[in-house]
């Protein structure tokens, strides 16, 4: 809009009135030209009338006027009306419902406790279909009103300049004139990311140098790859699989649905853990502990650790030095011990023999026997016939009396343990022998079970390439020419 200017000539007056740009005020010059009659508000009213809205009108600054032209000739920029201004419309807005990607660490807005320095949260795990945002459109403005009655036009919002990554994110529309906003839905789960004004969802979190502080524990529904080391205390969990391309030294990683490779070394110090449902790679593991439900490969070195597959344990031309593997569907392994004739255990078994809660439950029935023979060593030859207990000194009974009741309530212990087990190897039903195939050498202190039945070289070591089996008709280890045994992945390819 344009200035609008007028003039009212009047045998007592003469008014020269003016607007602003956007007509919302009105200023005047009043000069008096007669004063046969008084001047009053009431007359300047009726004459602007007739070219001023009414509901502007301001008459207090009016009477003013009258009240100063009495004795005075002019009054000059006087603002004698107000129209409306415009409202413009608010903008568009994008309200997020899950949190973004970010390395700021603020958690004024987070609901987890804080429980270790080490737990950052910087992203929210969101599953496909979760709405991650709302985007809610401009509203139009409120028009607004000259003095001069006319209407004023309003600016309209502005629309959130918003990009969707269309393979990972959706937008819902449907119900949009219902509720007022459209929804922003994940089509994958991963987590939410902002670059510029566009929106992603990963499905893969990458750490681009070494796990630390900057990033902390990682906790994803995704995949986690880390292209450096992870460093010590740390903890990574990731349903989809783990890619560490360095060292894992004294860390923990998870992953309940995908497999773990680890291209450098796992340093573990008796703290370190890899668990996962899918298949373990390592170059090597020292002082470690893997739980795996697929098969483990090692390519250099297993010492001094325990790894639990209830696949296969895979370690080519590698050595397996201390500590104790289970697996459940063989294993071939390059050196078996040492020549410095280091303890080793490799046990073959079911699902249930290998797993974690069947080996404490033979600890237990071990400890409960061990403990069983040293009452009876002090017992002696009461152990067999206590009511000859009875023939003792009085002073000599109580203390073998005691002995007898502490006989009784762990040779029931050690009943009930035996029943246990029993009862979770009845539950396992007939599985064909699986081979430990040797492809260099097996050494003495390197032990073989089987069905508890235990199997080791007794002066020298037998060299490969050569299988053991056991043989439960015979009850005894069958040495055979090496039979590979192929990963449990290759095996179902097969079937």
């Amino acid at each position: 809009m344009s200035p609008q200017q007028f003039q009212i000539s009047h045998e007592l007056f003469l008014l020269k009135a003016s607007s602003d740009e956007t007509q919302e005020k009105l200023f005047v010059d009043i000069e008096v030209a007669s004063r046969k009659n008084i001047l009053t508000a009431k007359l300047l009213v009726r004459e602007l009338l007739n070219h001023v809205d009414e509901e502007f009108l301001d008459t207090a600054v009016l009477e003013d006027i009258a009240k100063i032209l009495r004795t005075q000739n002019k009054v000059e920029s006087r603002r004698i009306a107000k129209g409306r201004a415009p409202q413009p419309g608010s903008d568009g807005k994008l309200v997020y419902l899950k949190r973004r990607l970010s390395y700021t660490h603020e958690r004024e807005d987070r609901e987890e406790p804080v429980v270790s320095l080490k737990d950052l949260y910087l992203f929210e795990n969101i599953r496909a279909g979760e709405a991650v945002a709302r985007l809610y459109p401009p509203k139009e403005g409120v028009a607004g009103k000259s003095v001069f009655g006319k209407e004023i036009p309003s600016s309209a919002g502005k629309p959130v300049q918003l990009k969707l990554d269309a393979k990972t994110l959706e937008r819902e529309s449907e119900k949009s004139s219902e509720l007022g906003y459209e929804r922003i839905v994940a089509k994958v789960d991963g987590y939410l990311e902002v670059q510029s004004s566009k929106l992603f969802m990963r499905e893969e979190f990458l750490v681009k140098g070494n796990l630390d502080v900057q990033h902390g524990n990682l906790n994803f529904i995704g995949s986690v790859v880390v292209h450096g080391d992870v460093l010590p205390g740390f903890t990574i969990a990731a349903e989809k699989g783990i890619t560490v391309a360095g060292n894992v030294n004294k860390a923990e990683l998870y992953s309940l649905q995908g497999g773990v490779v680890v291209q450098g070394r796992f340093f573990g110090e008796k703290r370190g853990k890899i668990i996962a449902a899918g298949a373990v790679h390592l170059r090597s593991i020292q002082d470690g502990f893997v739980d795996s439900e697929s098969d483990v490969f090692v390519q250099e070195e297993v010492r001094f650790s325990t790894i639990r597959t209830r696949a296969t344990l895979q370690t080519g031309e590698a050595t397996v030095l201390g500590g104790h593997c289970y697996a459940v569907g063989g294993a071939d392994i390059g050196t078996f011990g040492s020549e410095s004739e280091t303890e080793t255990e490799l046990m073959l078994g079911s699902a249930t023999e290998v797993s974690e809660k069947f080996q404490l439950l033979l600890k237990n029935i071990i400890d409960h026997e061990k403990g069983l023979g040293l009452i009876e060593a002090h017992l002696g030859p009461y152990a067999k016939n206590p009511a000859r207990i009875a023939l003792l000194a009085s002073h000599l009974r109580p203390k073998m009396e005691a002995l007898v009741e502490k006989q009784k309530k762990v040779s029931s212990s050690l009943q009930q343990l035996k029943d246990k087990k029993a009862e979770l190897l009845s539950q396992e039903g007939e599985r064909a022998p699986v081979p430990l195939s040797i492809r260099k050498s097996f050494y003495p202190k390197a032990v073989l079970i089987v069905g508890g039945q235990r199997f080791e070289p007794e002066n020298q070591p037998l060299s490969g390439p050569l299988s053991l089996v056991f043989d439960e008709a015979q009850e005894e280890f069958v040495q055979q020419s090496y039979i590979a045994v192929p990963p449990q992945a290759e095996v179902e390819e097969k079937t």
